[in-house]
């Protein structure tokens, strides 16, 4: 399974770009949403005003924003007490509760503590602060979390049920949930995700086989290695392994002592 642990690394590496990236959507909002106090602080006499309960009072902006400025400088150690003290506090509104649990996540994702970082996140859902979609997208970075710290199993089952319940998997959650049933030697269960990926390749390279090839080897399917070893052949003929595969699979009704 080399490539299938390659395409899991490499899948780490994006889950890190994309905690980040989420990391600097709140901030952005956080931050004009400091700028949307100042004009409700000056105009909190007005009968007209209808404001959505989804900005920061004046004090807890502003440790907000104290715990921003250590994370721009990557000082996550420095922000996550102040985080905490601002959770401390007892007049936080939902909102606040959702986007600073969320800040807190991304800050013990930083320094890898895995475990209070999805916990933070499953703080942030709980509050009931997040819109339904910024819910959802959570869930999607705390299932990735799971595979990542080796919570395969849970967090694979946390993509298939977004799955069930209507959320759009994009095809790199396809992929990650037949390496996450993978890594769990669930094979049965990494199969289905794996025909998708397959089938979903623009441009299928050598790795797109050797998986298939793995799967249908590691599950007795002869029928469907002997099939996915032909179209191999077709591709890379002067490839002699694939020969004496294909010829092991046919002759001894699928005994290959090893899948390549």
């Amino acid at each position: 399974m080399r490539n299938a642990n390659c395409e899991y690394e490499q899948n780490r590496a994006r889950i890190k770009l994309k905690i980040g990236f989420l990391t600097m959507c709140i901030f952005m909002n956080v931050t004009s949403l400091a700028v949307s106090q100042v004009v409700v602080d000056a105009h909190e006499n007005s009968s007209q005003l209808n404001i959505e309960q989804r900005q920061f009072t004046k004090q807890n902006g502003n440790l907000v924003l104290k715990a921003q400025n250590q994370m721009a400088e990557d000082n996550y150690e420095k922000a996550i007490p102040i985080l905490e003290t601002t959770l401390s506090s007892k007049e936080l509104n939902n909102y606040e509760q959702g986007v600073v649990y969320q800040l807190l996540g991304s800050s013990y994702y930083e320094i890898n503590d895995y475990d209070k970082a999805i916990h933070a996140f499953e703080m942030a859902i709980q509050s009931g602060g997040l819109r339904k979609k910024e819910a959802s997208t959570l869930r999607i970075n705390i299932a990735q979390l799971l595979i990542a710290s080796d919570r395969f199993e849970q967090g694979a089952l946390m993509l298939e049920d977004r799955h069930r319940q209507g959320g759009a998997l994009r095809p790199s959650h396809i992929e990650m949930l037949w390496q996450a049933w993978s890594q769990a030697e669930q094979y049965d269960k990494a199969l289905p995700w794996a025909k998708k990926w397959f089938a979903a390749a623009k441009t299928k390279e050598r790795k797109h086989y050797d998986l298939m090839n793995f799967l249908y080897h590691t599950l007795s399917m002869t029928d469907e290695q002997a099939d996915i070893l032909k179209q191999m052949i077709n591709r890379w003929p002067e490839d002699k392994t694939l020969w004496e595969a294909w010829a092991a699979v046919l002759t001894n009704g699928g005994q290959v002592q090893e899948p390549f």
